[in-house]
């Protein structure tokens, strides 16, 4: 694509980091595992699915719709504003608050 970056190719990926601002905030994309890793805060404007499991160490705030169709781990509190759908297990080890307060 004109303009793009691309990192690696289909089937031979590469590993990619991405710095912020702050000391020790990043987003890393790992090849050898397909995974990525983000230090620091995360934001999704629009719709979030995963596809597999995901493990979150703070607190998940999700103004819209979530759908986990696997497993979901949160250390802290999980909060939706609005739909959240789980297919599988979710683990909490805070608050679970689903709507408004």
């Amino acid at each position: 694509a004109l303009g793009g970056l691309a990192v690696g190719a289909d089937g031979a990926g590469a590993d990619a980091t991405l710095y912020g601002a702050e000391a020790g905030s990043y987003a890393q994309w790992d090849a050898n595992t397909n995974a990525l890793n983000v230090l620091g805060d995360a934001s999704v404007t629009g719709a979030f699915a995963v596809v597999g499991s995901a493990g979150v160490t703070g607190d998940l705030d999700v103004t819209g719709a979530a759908t986990v169709s696997e497993s979901l781990d949160v250390s802290a509190e999980l909060s939706a504003g609005g739909l959240a759908t789980l297919s599988a297990g979710a683990a909490l080890g805070g608050s679970l608050t689903v709507g408004t307060d």
